[in-house]
């Protein structure tokens, strides 16, 4: 038991050492770089081609399912770096808004006042009537793997058009890489629309993707690829033959 002792003291000290220059290192670098969460997560929801293709998958609904989880999914890469370290997670204005110089999308985010918590509600609103609107939740910081680690919790709902809605909700957490100097995810995306799809995302540590989309209990499509950009949907049903075989 002593000989344990001894070897995993310094271990310890190591590991420890280690990621205190990692953190140091990442508010080196988040600090260069001059944005803040609100920022960050303002720029990402302007990116909306995901939403556009949902757009034009219609009627297929599984199809628009799928791109818009990809956009979620997206978003959510794009603007959690500096997250778990809790870095320009305050701003001295209330709200952002900003324009896509090129789709003429609007995005608006506004960090709640007087939280117990970080948050952040945001909209989006692109020409052809398409709107997006969330809420995003920062738990409190933890370890995970002795590195900086925030839950995080986005509730979202999307308008395709009048009669095409879609909600999704992730329950992730956010964790600091200390080999790829990267912020990354790992957790789940629950989504569902209105004409009885539902889905379930797997995101593993390494940002893969697995999960499916079901309707009336029957397999309509299928999620894999990584993230942040590895995104792939296909759409999938089973044959009644299949189904009995199951």
């Amino acid at each position: 038991m002593e000989i344990n002792k001894r070897v995993s003291l310094p271990f310890v000290l190591v590991a420890t050492g280690a990621t205190a220059a990692a953190v140091a290192a990442r508010l080196y670098t988040a600090r260069k770089s001059g944005q803040n969460g609100a920022e960050l997560l303002t720029e990402a929801l302007l990116e909306t081609e995901a939403l556009r293709d949902a757009a034009r998958s219609l009627p297929d609904s599984a199809t628009a399912l799928g791109h818009c989880v990809n956009y979620l999914l997206r978003f959510t890469a794009a603007s959690i770096e500096g997250v778990p370290l809790g870095l320009h997670l305050s701003h001295p204005q209330p709200s952002v808004t900003k324009h896509h110089p090129k789709t003429q999308a609007v995005a608006t985010v506004v960090t709640a006042a007087n939280s117990p918590s970080p948050r952040f509600d945001y909209a989006v609103a692109l020409p052809d009537g398409t709107e997006v609107r969330g809420t995003r939740t920062l738990g409190a910081p933890h370890l995970s793997s002795l590195m900086p680690a925030r839950s995080l919790t986005d509730t979202l709902q999307v308008n395709l058009t009048e009669s095409y809605t879609v909600q999704m909700e992730t329950e992730i957490d956010v964790f600091e890489n200390l080999l790829g100097w990267q912020t990354r995810c790992k957790g789940t995306v629950v989504l569902r629309d209105n004409l009885g799809n539902v889905g379930r995302i797997q995101v593993t540590p390494d940002g893969s993707l697995m999960g499916t989309i079901t309707r009336g209990g029957r397999i309509v499509g299928r999620v894999e690829g990584k993230m942040p950009a590895d995104f792939r949907f296909r759409p999938y049903e089973l044959t009644t033959d299949e189904g009995s075989n199951r």
